[in-house]
């Protein structure tokens, strides 16, 4: 079996690929948010990443966001005082989702039996005062994960998105696609390997259609395909290059598999 060699300079970014985001038990379920997991495993599958960063939607507290405020309805956006600076930012208040040591904050199963040597998983959300959808950062800039860093240090230059609600389409994708234009990466998005909240094919066509004004490449699974065919190489040959790159990574001694 043969995988295609992505460029070196090429991390896949999935975003919160978690149990909670995904029917049929989810607690913040996307719908048909299943869609794209076949996707996700074909990219993993099929392609050799010398990066994969996955990040978590984590919140530490028992209680979230939306949980904490009384006399709304979930899903309400709101008026909240913005953290750590003067002004109001809008909230929604979601229902309690990805509570840090639950089965709901787990990455899908099948995805997460696939993330292997050279996986970095990032968390976000643990801050009770402020969401957040990027991998980048909290949604006032206040924090920010380590996404930007591991990709920096790894030398990246393009990252290819993947992802459903907090991992979707219109709310962690697209603000995790945006930062990344923001920290100057180039971005390609794969347009259905995300899948949105809002049902609405024209909420969805001008949220990509604001993307690709930011810069970011939007593909379907067969238009990234035919672009990055790169090189086909054994599994077993890749397997050991992963090997060797991940203990020059984490700073082991060189050893044979």
């Amino acid at each position: 079996m043969t995988v295609i060699q992505a460029p070196p300079t090429t991390a896949l970014v999935l975003v919160d690929i978690q149990n909670d985001f995904l029917p049929p038990n989810g607690s913040l379920a996307v719908p048909l948010g299943q869609k794209i997991l076949p996707y996700v495993m074909k990219l993993l599958d099929n392609y050799g990443w010398s990066l994969v960063v996955a990040s978590q939607d984590c919140t530490s507290n028992i209680l979230a966001l939306g949980a904490l405020i009384s006399g709304h309805e979930i899903y309400q956006p709101i008026k909240i005082d913005a953290p750590y600076q003067e002004g109001k930012i809008t909230q929604v208040l979601w229902p309690d989702h990805c509570v840090q040591s639950t089965e709901g904050a787990k990455l899908e199963a099948g995805l997460e039996a696939r993330l292997k040597a050279l996986q970095e998983t990032g968390t976000k959300g643990k801050d009770l005062e402020v969401d957040a959808y990027s991998a980048f950062a909290d949604n006032v800039y206040a924090t920010f994960t380590e996404t930007a860093k591991i990709l920096h240090e790894n030398k990246i230059e393009q990252i290819v998105l993947v992802g459903e609600f907090r991992l979707a389409a219109d709310y962690c994708v697209r603000f995790s696609a945006i930062d990344s234009r923001k920290f100057g990466f180039d971005t390609i998005l794969i347009t259905d390997a995300t899948r949105a909240v809002s049902q609405d094919p024209k909420d969805v066509t001008a949220i990509f259609a604001d993307l690709k004004a930011r810069g970011v490449r939007n593909m379907t699974f067969d238009e990234f395909i035919d672009e990055f065919k790169g090189s086909p190489v054994d599994r077993e040959t890749w397997a050991r290059y992963l090997w060797t790159s991940f203990q020059r990574l984490v700073g082991l001694p060189a050893s044979k598999m």
